[in-house]
């Protein structure tokens, strides 16, 4: 029974025929994740709320941010960071201090998770 987020609404158990009647469609653009691993296999995977990169050990993560084969952050030292779509921008980004999209909007949500160095970087939007 959620209540946060685009996704979500307050539970009622009375009326549902009426309120499904009456839902408004929206289209909901998930996100294609590529990725090549360090085998050079590279992987595909939908995700509608977001895509995350984790660190793999217990020391900080240090991730280069590159957006279209352009360098946008030479260092970023955190947990990790994730893109996230606007459906999936009220969900772990708003947690993670991450900015709220509107759901028709052409863009993505760029978020560091604990961000070490440089602290003052909340991330970027990119445009989709």
């Amino acid at each position: 029974r959620g209540t946060i987020g685009f996704l979500m609404n307050e539970y009622r158990s009375g009326g549902l025929t009426e309120r499904l009647e009456a839902a408004v469609a929206e289209t909901i653009r998930p996100l294609e994740m590529l990725a090549v691993t360090s085998e050079g296999e590279t992987i595909s995977a939908l995700a509608i709320n977001e895509v995350a990169l984790w660190r793999q050990s217990y020391q900080t993560a240090k991730i280069r941010i590159t957006v279209d084969e352009q360098v946008r952050l030479e260092e970023l030292n955190c947990d990790g960071v994730m893109i996230a779509t606007p459906a999936g921008s009220t969900a772990y980004n708003l947690s993670a201090h991450g900015p709220i999209l509107p759901l028709d909007a052409p863009l993505l949500a760029l978020t560091p998770v604990s961000p070490f160095r440089p602290r003052r970087w909340r991330g970027a939007l990119l445009s989709n």
